[in-house]
Order: C-alpha cells, then structure tokens, then sequence
C-alpha cells in the first residue's frame, strides 16, 4: 500500500471519528461472557466505577489494546485480554487505545467522566409552566416525570436500567406502570429517552393510578435506578418524594370585617384558569387584591389560575365603609360553576387627620413648597387606604387630588391615596404645592374615594368619614440683605458679602435643596454666579412642617472688590418661579457674561450697554410675560478705601494721648499703629521710650448711615517717658496693607502742628476686560430715568424687612 493511500485512509478514519465526537453518536453496548456491559465502541462514553468493560473494538491493524492513555496528561489503564474496569479516581477526560508493540491504535478514543444522573423533575404535560419540584402535587393535574441534567445518553442505557418506580410511601405499594392520559397502559421500563418530557404516552394522572387513592392526601416517591458495571446504589439511584392532594373544584368565601383583607380559597385543577367574580360592584363592596396567579380583569372580576397543589387564596379588601351582610361570589370553569359568599360583620374605624403646622395656617409656607400630611386610623384591624382631593381656588367643585388632576367619585384611581399601616399606626404623605397659585385651600381625607359634592352634605355618600384642613400658600419671593455693619457700602479689598431669602423652593418642586442665580453689573463689569442646591431647612427632620425659608449668602474675597473700581453697582437675584426653571440665563454658569439669553429664544448683549440700561435690560427680560421668573433688584458702592486719623495739637510731655479716626473698612479687619520719633539730632535725647503697639479693629456704626464712617481708637498711650520732639503715628490695615500716617509734636517750643498723610497701598489692581458686543433681539432697551437711590434700590417700594427695599415681579 503506497503512502498516500495511508493518508488517505487515515484521513477518512479521522473524519469518521471527529463526525462521531461532534454529533454525539454513540454505540449501544450489549451484553457478553466476557463482562457485565461488554462492546464499548468507539468514541464511547464510560463512568468511573465501572467494571470488566471489552475493549476489544478498539484493536486494529491485528493489534489488540493493552491499555488507555489519557490525550493529554499521559494517565493510563492497563487491560488484560482487552478487558478492564474503571476506576472511582480515575482522571476524567478523552483515552486513546494503545498497543505495547505498535503503540497509538490510530485515532481511536474513549471518555471517561463521572456519572451524573441528575435529578427526577416534574412537569405539567404540553404546559409552558416552568418546571419544578414542588413540594405537593394535585391528584388531578396531568404530569410528567423525566430525568433533568443526566449526562447518561439514552443510548447507552439499552435495558441496562428498572426505569422509573411509583411507590405509596404509606402503603409500601409500588408500580412500574401507569395508566397514561390516553387510557392506555404504559410500562416504566424501557423509556427510550428517560429525559424526555414531551412524550403523551408517558404523561398520567396520579388519581388514575390504582396504587393512590382518591380523597386524602397521599405521600408518594418516584425512583429511578440503572444497573452498570458494579456502579454503587448510590450513584445509580434518584428519588423525588412529596404529597399528592385532592384538588376537586371547590369555592371556599370568608369572613371580613369592614375596613380589612382576608381572603377567599379557590381549589380546581392545576393550571387551569377560572374566572372569579364578585357580583356586587358598587364602590364600598368588597375587591380583589393582587395576588400571584391572580390577574385582575376589574376591581370585582379576576381570572384566577391554581399552582401545582391545585388550592390558592384570593385576596379580598372590604372597605371601611362597607355595610354589614353577605356578598356573593362565584367561580366558573370547565362548565361548572361554584359558589360562596363573603360576610362583612358591622365594625366602627375612624379617620384621625392631624391638624395642619403652624406655618401652613399662618401662610408661610408658598407656592412650591412641601407641606406633610399625616394621621391615624383608631380601630382598624389592618392596612386601610385614606383617599385625599383638595378643594380651593380655581379647582372644580368636585376637588382634585394632590396633584390637581380632577376626582371621580367612586374611581380610587383619580383620588391621592396614603396608606393607614397597621403596624406603624401611622399614615403619612405630603402635598407639593407646585403649581397651585397663592391663596386658602382646604385638604380632605376620605374613608371613601367620593368627593367634595358627596361628601359635603349628611347625605351624600362619602359624608360619613370625610376630615378636613384648611392650608394657606403664599406667593414666592426673593429677598436681598447685606450685612448690618456696611449697609451695601464696602471699601475695595473689602469682603464682599450679601445674604439671599428665597421662598417657594426655588428650583425644586417640594424638595429641599434650592437653585438662585445673581447678577453685578456696574460700569465696565458684568458678572453672574449661582448657588445650587443648597439645603433649605436646616433641620431636615422638620421638612414639611416648617416652612423652608431658603436662606444662603454669597462671599467673595478681597482680590474681587480690588478688581471693582469705586462706584454704584447693582446687585440683581433671580428666583426660578414656579416652573423651577431659570428662563433667562447669562452665557457663562459662573464669571463674567456679556450675554443673556431666554427660554423663548431671544438674547441681549449687555457688554456693550451702559450698567443702568443693562440692568434694566436684564429685569426686563426676567419680567417678559413669557417668563415666571422673579428678581429683586438693589446697589451697593465701591469706595477707595479710606483711613483718617484725627490730628492732635502740640502734646506736652506726660499728657496721655489717643490715636483714633474713622475708616470705611469692614469691621473684621485688623489695625496696627506704629508710632516713632522723627528728630534724633539732639544726642542727648537718645534714651530708651516707651513707645506702645496696639492693634484693633473698627467698630460698628448705624446700620443704615449712608456714608460709612466706623471709628477705631488706640489709647491711653502714656507720654511721660518720652522726649520733645516730631513724632509719626502710622496706622495700618495689616489685612490689605493700606496705610495713613500723621505727625504731630511732643512738649518743647516746636512749631510744627499735627498733620496727616493721604492712604498709601498698592493692591495690584487688574483690569477688567471688556467682552466683545453680541448682536441683540430683545427689544431697546430704554434708560432707567435718573433719580434719588436709597442704600440700594433702583425702585422705591416699602421695605419688608429691616435693611431691605425689593422690587419684586412674579407672574
């Protein structure tokens, strides 16, 4: 034989193997004199613990097989006549039949795994239910038992196994045959495929077998068993055990009291629908609750379908309102119908609604805000739902729920509905004002989900267990305040600070962080900036019973007012109005901005418009009738900082002096003074003095003063160790370094009199840049008319609080 017939016929014997891998074919075995489970042919699948296997299939070339080795790691097993038998241990994985003399017999090959049969499961026969091992199966369901994640393949069982086994666990009695659905009997041996679930003629009622009665429950065990090559029990048996139960079609009601759940108990054949139904439909009549296998077709209408033990329960609720008496209910499927009722017994609950807090009476709380509700309900023996409508300005006459969608008497759906738990003895929910305008409105909470025509007169259906409050919302506001000690005036290298009141959760719809936006703009400057979702209340176990005030501040730094040059500046706050949303912004988050532009499409520079018609371009554009934003306009000024001292006159030697003025600095800041001699050509005079160093810091003055003028004051400084002579006090803001100087004299016949020295600093301004002009859709701006400012504001309106003057716009 050439060599490339060899090749070919290796070839072709290697495709035949690689197809027998990959398609799963696998040969039967049969029995022989010479082992238990002889002819394991090629590409076999064996198990270890097996014995006294013929591999005599696997000679070739007139060679026979002496041993097996492993394809990979080497692991052998020796043979004797072809035969041998596989150990518990033995490596797992593909073998290749080897000759001592020839070696390696082709490519012929072997499995070796552990045997896994997998459990029995159960299932019900041409179902889509998931399968399952439940725990009580219903005599009357259609069933079929196979055999779930084996790796034995049928074909190697051949007859080499008792098939499965029925046995009453309390009778001891047992089957290997069934009377299928079909009326046919049916032996358990010999199933062609054990893992099979689909095969009708292996699918059986339990009722029908004569080995489990009718009537009880019945404990019952399927088993299955293989014999194979000395295979312990163990690994060669399974079982399944639960309880067979009656599950005859049957309708069990119940007794509810008014205002609780129980539940009605429907027995009928496994997987089988039912439709339930509860005739009375009236909306204090009992209802159906969720539950699993349960679908709602209605409040009163269910199409109910029994698990594997063919029993489930039903959910019933009967409101609080309902009256004493028995309800019918009815069951229907296969042609029949059952019958039961549910008897409600007469009982007494009551609605307890908590009255409302303080600041929602006094009207403090405002649009926008979250108010909380909450209660109790006294005498409920579970869960009970309290239905909420709010009656009030602009609202129909029948009320809305919380959210201002318009009730329907008798449909629970349209009604804002909190849930009485019966554990916590608590109900509790909440009201977000959001889009209900200012004024008085009036909450009421409901047994019954009937408005306010039904509920408002002895009468009406829904009289009985209606409470109500009365709740006061306010419009939403923005409020601007500088701090008392500079009344809108800073000195540049000052602090600059204000502090913002914002009503109404700006930004936020009930919640309890706030969004508000400001803007400075004064000759050659535009700024904006932002404080975003900052806390609102500051005790957030209080939220919803305080109204939240939205306190915040801003602060910049002193390198800011060094950039500011002396002038009027107008300060402008936003506040996002209802719609919680800003509908004019600048073009920069946080910085300088030449651009605004609207929710509606038009824009405006203000780069290139002097500051008074910028700022009336921009509270313009906040109070356009397209926008629900509100503002507050005011001013501060920018002075040149400014430190005075108060001359002295010509001091005789030993009187007690003081070093004081006035400044425009904050009064945080630090001041040192520093006195020396200025004349030391006497030589005589150049002894120790005692000259002292102090430092403070300015005092507070009106609030209100229209000029800041704060006094600080150095002293007693004692004079009697000291010589005639010229003398400097210099005074120093040691925070931003400027300073002011004033000589006078000291006893003696000098001349010279007390004089000051203008400041000297250098606070390395910077120069701010001017933004480039941006083309402008809104309309022209007009000039503000000139007039008289107070601290502050360009429109006078009486103040609200102390400090604060503010115009103010909402829609």
């Amino acid at each position: 034989m050439s060599v490339n017939t060899k090749n070919i016929i290796s070839i072709i014997l290697l495709a035949v193997i690689i197809f027998c891998l990959f398609t799963g074919t696998v040969s039967a075995r049969y029995a022989t004199a010479s082992g238990e489970n002889a002819g394991i042919n090629l590409s076999d699948t064996v198990y270890r613990g097996e014995n006294n296997l013929d591999f005599s299939a696997f000679s070739s070339g007139g060679y026979t097989v002496d041993y097996l080795q492993h394809v990979t790691d080497g692991d052998q097993i020796a043979l004797i006549n072809q035969i041998a038998s596989v150990g518990q241990t033995q490596a797992p994985g593909t073998y290749g039949a080897w000759n001592n003399s020839a070696g390696r017999l082709g490519y012929t090959v072997c499995t070796i795994a552990e045997l896994n049969l997998g459990k029995i499961a159960v299932t019900p026969y041409a179902t889509t239910v998931t399968d399952s091992n439940p725990n009580s199966i219903s005599k009357a369901a259609q069933v079929v038992f196979y055999i779930s994640g084996s790796n034995l393949h049928p074909d190697q069982l051949n007859g080499n196994w008792n098939g499965f086994t029925i046995t009453n666990t309390q009778t001891g009695v047992q089957t290997q045959e069934i009377t299928n659905i079909g009326g046919s009997t049916q032996s358990l041996r010999n199933v062609p495929d054990p893992t099979d679930k689909t095969n009708a003629n292996y699918a059986f009622k339990l009722v029908d077998q004569s080995l489990i009665p009718a009537g009880d429950s019945t404990p019952v065990t399927i088993s299955f068993n293989i014999e194979l090559n000395g295979l312990s029990t163990q690994k060669t048996h399974i079982q399944y055990s639960f309880t067979a139960v009656q599950s005859t079609f049957s309708l069990t009601g119940a007794n509810i009291a008014a205002g609780n759940t129980g539940t009605a108990v429907l027995t009928g054949i496994p997987f089988t629908a039912y439709s339930v139904v509860l005739s009375e439909t009236r909306s204090d009549a009992p209802y159906f609750n969720p539950a699993e296998g349960v679908v709602i077709i209605d409040a009163h209408t269910i199409t109910a379908t029994p698990g594997w033990n063919g029993t489930m329960s039903l959910p019933i609720t009967v409101p609080a309102n309902a009256s004493a008496g028995n309800y019918p209910i009815t069951a229907s499927g296969s042609g029949t119908v059952k019958s039961a009722s549910i008897t409600v017994a007469a009982t007494t609950i009551s609605l307890i609604f908590d009255a409302p807090p303080s600041d929602a009476v006094s009207g403090l709380f405002a649009e926008g805000d979250y108010i909380k509700l909450s209660g109790t309900v006294k005498g409920a023996l579970s869960n009970v739902d309290i239905y909420f409508y709010i009656t009030g300005p602009n609202l129909p006459e029948n009320g809305a729920s919380l959210t201002g969608t318009p009730v329907v008497d008798g449909d629970p759906s349209t009604f804002t509905i909190f849930t009485y738990n019966i554990v916590l003895n608590l109900w509790e929910g909440g009201w977000i004002t959001s889009g209900f305008e200012p004024g008085t409105y009036t909450i009421h909470a409901n047994l019954q989900p009937y408005g306010y025509i039904e509920s408002s007169t002895p009468k009406g259906k829904g009289y009985s267990s209606d409470i109500s409050h009365d709740y006061v919302i306010s419009d939403q506001s923005i409020h601007a305040k500088s701090d008392e000690t500079n009344s809108g005036y800073f000195a540049q290298g000052d602090h600059v600070r204000y502090n913002i009141s914002a009503r109404g959760s700006p930004g936020t719809k009930g919640g309890m962080y706030g969004d508000v936006r400001w803007y400075i703009i004064g000759s050659n400057f535009r700024y904006a900036d932002m404080k975003s979702k900052y806390l609102l209340i500051e005790d957030t176990s209080m939220f919803g019973l305080f109204a939240p005030q939205g306190t915040t501040s801003f602060e910049y730094n002193r390198s800011f007012s060094y950039d500011l040059g002396p002038g009027t500046y107008y300060l402008i706050l936003q506040h996002p109005g209802p719609n919680a949303v800003f509908d004019v912004t600048p073009d920069i988050t946080g910085g300088s901005f030449s651009v605004i532009n609207t929710a509606w499409g038009s824009s405006a520079n203000l780069g290139t418009q002097q500051s008074d018609n910028a700022a009336y371009t921009l509270t313009n554009a906040i109070s356009d009738a397209k926008s629900d934003d509100l503002y507050v306009i005011t001013e501060f000024t920018i002075e040149k900082p400014r430190i005075e001292i108060t001359q002295l006159g010509n001091t005789p030697i030993g009187t007690t002096i003081t070093i004081q003025g006035t400044t425009n600095y904050y009064t945080d800041d630090t001041f040192s003074l520093k006195i020396q001699r200025l004349d030391f050509e006497n030589p005589d005079n150049n002894i120790a003095m005692m000259v002292p160093t102090e430092r403070v810091k300015p005092s507070s003055v009106s609030p209100y003063a229209k000029y800041m003028s704060r006094p600080f004051s150095f002293g007693e400084i004692d004079t009697s160790t000291w010589f005639p002579g010229t003398y400097e006090a210099k005074v120093t803001n040691i925070d931003t370094g400027v300073t002011t100087a004033m000589t006078f004299t000291v006893g003696g016949e000098s001349e010279v009199d007390s004089t000051v020295t203008g400041e000297t600093y250098d606070p390395a301004l910077t120069t701010q840049q001017t933004p480039e002009p941006v083309q402008t859709n809104l309309p022209v701006s007009t000039p503000i008319p000139t007039q008289t400012k107070s601290s502050g504001f360009i429109y006078v309106v009486p103040a609200i609080f102390a400090g604060l003057i503010p115009y103010l716009r909402r829609k």
